[in-house]
């Protein structure tokens, strides 16, 4: 974000022409463009400015990429889980849908 930091006039605000560009404005523009909603209400100006926006642009997307990624693995941990708990059942002599059902009926019952 330094880069944007070098001039005044390093974002344009293309409604508010007057508008002085303060931090909040930096700010604004950093998390319009990291999210990569771009609503082009703020853009930079220089070159160094487009620059810093495409990096952080880029880092978004490779954020959601990620987190995207990362939910295929955090299910098939939870699906190996199960699978080790069945087969666990099953070492132990009973067959997990009769152990289900036993605990059905025997909730039905506490009632």
């Amino acid at each position: 974000m330094s880069a944007l930091h070098a001039t005044d006039e390093c974002l344009h605000h293309p409604e508010r022409a007057s508008a002085a560009t303060t931090f909040e404005t930096y700010l604004y523009m950093s998390g319009i463009t990291f999210f990569t909603v771009g609503y082009g209400d703020v853009v930079p100006t220089s070159s160094s400015g487009h620059l810093v926006a495409v990096i952080e642009a880029g880092i978004g997307l490779a954020m959601l990429a990620l987190v995207v990624g990362y939910l295929p693995v955090i299910y098939q941990a939870f699906s190996r889980r199960e699978v080790t708990i069945s087969l666990l059942d099953a070492h132990a002599g009973r067959h997990p849908a009769r152990a289900s059902c036993s605990y059905a009926i025997a909730k039905i019952l506490k009632s």
